[in-house]
């Protein structure tokens, strides 16, 4: 698995939002470093040169800078 960013915040729409340190694709599906599926990636936004990714998530435990992990290479 490759990192792809890391948690910020959870938003008022219950959508966990991320800092992406590559290219990554709505509809991919994220992982926490220790490879459980956290959800999937529903909107990317932000400027080009540093996105962001909204990710709906049923898992509220996850920390602010917690890594997150692709499958996709």
């Amino acid at each position: 698995m490759e990192k792809v960013g890391e948690v910020l915040h959870y938003a008022k729409s219950h959508m966990l939002i991320i800092r992406l340190r590559r290219e990554i694709k709505e509809n991919d599906v994220l992982y926490l470093k220790d490879g459980r599926a956290i959800g999937r990636i529903m909107e990317v936004f932000g400027p080009i040169a540093s996105p962001y990714a909204a990710v709906r998530t049923s898992i509220l435990n996850i920390v602010k800078g917690e890594e997150l992990f692709s499958d996709k290479n």
